[in-house]
């Protein structure tokens, strides 16, 4: 009889992604670092929470405040404030003007606005990393306006781990569909009360060595890391990283010393996504222990930055596979 015990470490992945009802679930070493859900009902799929190397919550879902209406910050989370339809129109009448969708706050009564989860296309283990392959439709309208297709994958790190977010926006019926000027969007991150420089006297600091709110909002960066306290005399964060991949990288950032920030893609102006120019946009959310320094930071993004996209391999009559 074959001994299990006898058999080498590498024969099982470190990294794992099961599924579970509503969701998916993350895992390093047998442990859970983070969750991914989209059960029915909910108005988006979101991310919650990402833990520290530790086990500690690094995210929340809402605002420490319960009464300040933030229950859209879902801990991590796709979102946009303005989506509309850019109506063009060949005979040189003058288009009508399209309706605008809030795809950031949550919907109210009189909006169907939505993003909705389709489905699971791909679910892949591994030593390194670990990665889900999803779609989701933003529904407005009655109709779908944006076909969204994410990889999210789980990194084996020495001392830490990361999730990598590498997402397409594509259009679904040859019309433009314009993500309008705004501060809010597209990929928000909600870190938890203990960190946060407000609730918990931590730290936001960015690539260019800038410290806190006043210092860092709506300046480009090719990194932010918020880090505090997630127990007693004990240290961690997240360092969000914008690959330089992504057009009108270094990004600016939308940072608030309540313990929240975003890579705003939109701040300084909108952007269209034609029906063959989809939106593909990378990026990295470090989760490490202690107060790491600039020096060390911005080799972590130099690392990420030389990584190479994740591929989405669905060959037909075979099991789906996300490469890199």
């Amino acid at each position: 009889m074959r001994n299990l015990q006898s058999s080498p470490d590498t024969d099982f992945p470190r990294t794992q992604v099961l599924p579970e009802p509503g969701g998916l679930k993350f895992l390093k070493d047998g442990q859970e670092v983070a969750a991914y859900h989209f059960g029915k009902g909910l108005p988006k799929p979101f991310i919650h929470p990402l833990k520290s190397p530790s086990g500690a919550d690094l995210t929340r879902y809402g605002h420490p405040n319960p009464q300040s209406n933030h229950d859209h910050h879902r801990s991590i989370w796709f979102g946009h404030q303005y989506v509309r339809p850019i109506e063009i129109t060949t005979n040189g009448q003058k288009p009508a003007t399209p309706v605008e969708w809030n795809f950031w706050e949550e919907p109210s009564l009189l909006s169907d606005a939505r993003i909705r989860h389709t489905k699971v296309l791909a679910l892949e283990d591994g030593s390194e990393f670990a990665a889900a392959a999803v779609e989701a439709h933003w529904w407005a309208g009655g109709r779908s306006l944006l076909r969204q297709t994410t990889i999210y994958a789980i990194n084996h790190l020495d001392n830490a781990h990361s999730i990598d977010i590498q997402t397409e926006l594509a259009c679904l019926d040859g019309r433009m569909i314009e993500l309008g000027k705004t501060n809010f969007g597209l990929l928000g991150v909600r870190v938890a009360k203990s960190i946060s420089e407000q609730f918990g006297g931590g730290r936001i600091l960015n690539s260019e060595g800038k410290i806190g709110e006043s210092e860092i909002f709506a300046k480009p960066a090719r990194w932010v890391d918020y880090s505090g306290l997630t127990a007693r005399r004990r240290l961690a964060g997240i360092c969000y990283m914008d690959h330089e991949s992504n057009p009108r990288h270094p990004v600016s950032w939308h940072v608030r010393r309540d313990g929240w920030m975003a890579a705003s893609f939109t701040m300084a102006d909108a952007w269209r996504i034609a029906a063959d120019h989809p939106l593909t946009l990378r990026y990295r959310l470090l989760a490490h222990s202690g107060e790491l320094n600039l020096e060390t930071l911005n080799q972590a993004w130099s690392e990420f930055n030389l990584t190479k996209p994740y591929q989405l391999n669905q060959p037909k009559g075979a099991i789906p596979t996300v490469t890199r």
